[in-house]
């Protein structure tokens, strides 16, 4: 354990408005837009744009909503 080297500490932001599915993961750091859709079982490793609908694994954009 005192091997392991310094851990950091990375802070997830979740927008107003967003809608988050069940079972999704969202990975350390990541930023998810305002009005954002993530579909269930999606698994967030990268940055999610507002107004987007987002699915699968890892999470792809299906669909803006505006």
């Amino acid at each position: 354990m005192c091997f392991q080297g310094k851990t950091e500490n990375k802070v997830t932001v979740i927008e107003d408005d967003c809608w988050i599915g069940a079972r999704v993961m969202i990975m350390p750091g990541k930023n998810i837009g305002h009005g954002s859709i993530l579909a269930s079982g999606a698994i967030i490793t990268k940055d999610v744009d507002p107004y987007s609908i987002m699915g699968g694994n890892p999470a792809k954009l299906i669909k803006k909503r505006i």
